[in-house]
């Protein structure tokens, strides 16, 4: 059932952007494949482009890790308005879609298996690359290990009552809960 915006349109601004907001990948995330030597990265900015990812084994002592292998190439794809299921979202007038940018994935392949990886994201075109700061994971284990594995997974933060702006803050804080709970060291995550 459709819900009834808790809101009015009274005015349009100007469109405001943060510097450089157009080129820096934001919204980074990780999945895996169906193979245990392959990390699929998705991000989004806004311009279209080629992705690039640049990584490197990570070093054990904290030391600058040498991004030295580049992918190039992946997949980039966008939506409009007139993609979406119903009103309000497919109304392309102010307070109702807001265009979300350049989706782009990217894969890794013939990753060392249980191995920290660090790398780093950004688009190739018009004015070179302005890339995202560098960011840590870690493979998976070979198949058939029989090593402790533990995750802490979650996805979509949804929209919960208090609206989006606190939807971030909510799941942190439940995160953070969890942990906490289980006495989870951090320390031993993957960032």
């Amino acid at each position: 059932y459709p819900r009834k915006p808790r809101f009015s349109l009274e005015s349009v601004s100007p469109v405001l952007r943060l510097k450089n907001s157009m080129q820096i990948p934001t919204a980074i995330h990780l999945a895996l494949t169906g193979n245990s030597s392959e990390i699929s990265i998705s991000f989004t900015t806004g311009e279209e482009g080629t992705p690039v990812v640049m990584y490197g084994k990570a070093n054990e002592n904290n030391k600058p890790t040498d991004l030295k292998h580049k992918v190039e190439g992946g997949v980039t794809n966008t939506y409009q308005a007139t993609d979406m299921c119903q009103e309000p979202a497919t109304s392309p007038d102010p307070g109702s879609f807001i265009p979300p940018g350049y989706l782009h994935t990217i894969t890794l392949r013939g990753l060392d298996l249980d191995t920290n990886h660090d790398y780093k994201v950004g688009v190739a075109g018009g004015q070179g690359i302005t890339w995202s700061d560098i960011h840590r994971f870690r493979t998976a284990l070979p198949i058939g290990s029989t090593q402790p594995l533990s995750l802490l997974v979650y996805a979509d933060q949804g929209c919960p009552e208090t609206g989006w702006a606190m939807g971030g803050n909510i799941t942190a804080a439940l995160v953070e809960q969890h942990l906490n709970e289980r006495n989870v060291n951090p320390s031993n995550l993957s960032s």
